[in-house]
């Protein structure tokens, strides 16, 4: 996996001002994936999965939260086969055959009541985003009827509107019973979802906000489950799956947060008023680095408070809300390009709510922001691996157009003044 920092967060001289700007997302030709190993209390404690025949996740443990589910970007576009297995060698939770890590080995036999879970085939489509549920207990999905135990949830990654978050519920809940599917989704009290069935998946757009009140319940009883305080992050898409027996037992803390970035409002022609943002921009950097600079990740004593981490974050939002309104059409698409990583760093900052000490936090790329990251990208602003020509250009492109539009006109070098003692000259 390539280094990040910040989702890519480098700093580069527009002009004689740096700019952070982040990274955008790799090829088409893959799909990135989320697993989750949803088995019963009684099954085994951690599966192994194949992919195409190759082992591609080792001793997944079961549960939904934090280290128990698996991302990945190396599963390409197409058709493929899925092989679930006990992990270290065990037998396949299928209804015969071995493992291929098993060999002539049985390994640990299939526990009474596991029941089977057959060699499948999926198919994913290059550049989306996908939940993969696999469980005895999973409820099929509506895109793979007829196969038990795997539940494959689409996740929307187009860009939100302006200034809200999207939620997406993946329902692999059987409807049997009270408590169970469908289920309806409220925000602060107010129903944002309905009806829910079993195998199915909804999403919905709700405004940001840094402490939503979110409650997922059964249809027949209306507003009353759990509360949970969730912090929906414009240009976000928070994806909840809905599994019954997740261990622990999970809902919001089951969430993946995706960034999708946010649509932009309209910009305002041929204003020069983007020359007065560029000194915000590198004094935006120096806060960052002085905020975070001088962080040791090994010494909580050094961490910054989360109030000036908070500050940071709104500093940073004015010159993104002042630079969508101000830049000019034609430097547009630069102006996205080098926002990007600053929205990226202002998000990031909104999931741990300012506290430092929340870190890692991942990325819909799957990569994960840790805090030695950050702190790298305060101090060095360097950005990792191979340049990206889109980025060179946007640098290119704004630079000129500041040099242009911004810095005044030289003024004419005066005459040099002559020497008193110096009489004319003549020739003759």
């Amino acid at each position: 996996m390539r280094k990040i920092a910040l989702g890519v967060v480098a700093a580069l001289l527009l002009a004689a001002f740096p700019v952070a700007l982040a990274g955008t997302a790799g090829a088409d030709s893959t799909a990135h994936i989320r697993f989750i190993n949803a088995e019963f209390s009684g099954a085994p404690n951690a599966i192994d999965i194949y992919v195409d025949g190759t082992l591609l996740i080792a001793d997944l443990s079961p549960g939904g939260s934090f280290g128990n589910w698996f991302e990945t970007n190396a599963i390409g576009n197409g058709q493929h086969s899925l092989q679930v297995c006990i992990a270290n060698g065990g037998l396949p939770l299928t209804s015969g055959g071995l493992c291929p890590a098993n060999g002539a080995n049985p390994g640990v036999p299939v526990l009474p009541g596991v029941a089977a879970l057959p060699q499948v085939q999926f198919s994913v489509v290059g550049g989306n985003n996908y939940t993969i549920i696999l469980g005895a207990g999973v409820l099929l999905s509506a895109s793979n009827v007829g196969i038990a135990g795997l539940f494959v949830g689409l996740n929307d990654s187009s860009p939100t509107d302006f200034g809200f978050a999207r939620i997406t519920i993946h329902n692999t809940i059987p409807s049997a019973g009270p408590g169970t599917s469908p289920f309806d989704v409220c925000v602060d009290g107010d129903k944002v979802l309905t009806g829910i069935a079993a195998g199915q998946s909804q999403q919905v757009e709700v405004e940001a906000q840094q402490q939503a009140n979110v409650q997922i319940f059964s249809s027949a009883v209306g507003c009353s489950g759990p509360t949970k305080i969730v912090n929906l992050v414009a240009g976000t898409n928070l994806v909840i799956s809905l599994v019954g027996n997740l261990i622990p037992t999970c809902t919001t803390d089951c969430g993946q947060v995706l960034f999708v970035d946010q649509e932009r409002h309209p910009n305002i022609a041929n204003d020069p008023a983007f020359c007065a943002l560029i000194p915000s921009l590198a004094t935006i950097q120096s806060e960052f680095k002085s905020t975070l600079g001088g962080v040791n990740p090994n010494d909580h004593f050094t961490f910054p408070s989360s109030g000036a981490v908070k500050q940071l974050a709104d500093d940073i939002n004015v010159v993104i809300n002042t630079g969508d309104g101000v830049v000019p059409d034609d430097i547009k698409p630069q102006w996205e390009i080098i926002s990007a990583g600053l929205r990226t760093l202002r998000q990031t900052f909104q999931l741990v709510n300012y506290d430092v000490s929340g870190f890692p936090v991942v990325t819909a790329n799957g990569d994960h922001v840790t805090l030695e990251q950050i702190v790298e990208a305060a101090n060095s602003f360097s950005l990792p691996g191979t340049a990206d020509p889109d980025l060179q250009g946007a640098i290119a492109a704004l630079t000129a157009w500041f040099k242009a539009n911004c810095l005044p006109a030289p003024t004419p070098a005066a005459p040099a003044a002559v020497p008193a003692s110096a009489g004319p000259r003549f020739t003759g």
